[in-house]
């Protein structure tokens, strides 16, 4: 890259052409495999665990997680002529309920005891590694400035040399084009006067 963008004012007049052209280019542009370089993936990771083989392969098809069937485990009045298999079955579903409804209960207490303090400490190390990274993002920040500002001190430190020499080399363009055709132009007159010559000899052996 040999362009001067501190200086450089040609790009200026055709910026939203080349714009135009890198968004056509960068559309052409193959993703990169950033997964190449690790080991490919075994086909199943839990062969040995049915249950996890079988979360494996419903994430896979990205099918919907089958959700708990809360409705079996409600209350249900028995009827007047409900059998005794029945009562049994509501029993169980009861006795779940009232443990869950304790298992839960413990939960509750326990979120609400040491909850709060859990959060806040987890608040505080996100707040303290957002801080941490804010101020990796300034230092880069200012680093990128000074070196944005390094370039363009020692680009303007050399324009009015650059465009002396540019002048001087448009200038010596131009002579070496005038030069050029002058000596086409000789060039051209040479070879008409060694045909006039050369007619003018053949006239003289023909008298």
């Amino acid at each position: 890259m040999d362009a001067l963008p501190y200086i450089d004012r040609e790009y200026n007049d055709v910026k939203d052409e080349v714009d135009l052209l890198i968004k056509e280019e960068m559309g052409l542009f193959q993703p990169r495999d950033y997964l190449a370089h690790l080991e490919p993936m075994p086909d199943k990771l839990f062969k040995d665990d049915a249950l996890l083989a079988a979360e494996q392969e419903r994430v896979r098809t990205k099918k919907p997680l089958r959700v708990i069937d809360s409705e079996r485990y409600g209350l249900v009045i028995p009827e007047d002529d409900t059998t005794e298999e029945d009562l049994q079955e509501l029993i169980k579903r009861l006795q779940i309920s009232i443990h869950y409804q304790s298992v839960r209960e413990a939960n509750l207490n326990l979120a609400n005891q040491y909850g709060p303090n859990s959060w806040l400490s987890y608040a505080n190390r996100l707040d303290s590694r957002s801080q941490a990274l804010a101020g990796e993002l300034e230092q880069i920040k200012n680093e990128i400035s000074s070196i944005n500002q390094q370039r363009q001190r020692s680009q303007t430190s050399v324009e009015v040399q650059l465009r002396q020499l540019e002048a001087e080399w448009l200038s010596l363009t131009e002579k070496n084009f005038h030069i050029q055709q002058a000596c086409i132009n000789l060039e051209h007159q040479k070879n008409a006067l060694e045909a006039m010559l050369a007619n003018g000899t053949d006239s003289n052996s023909h008298a």
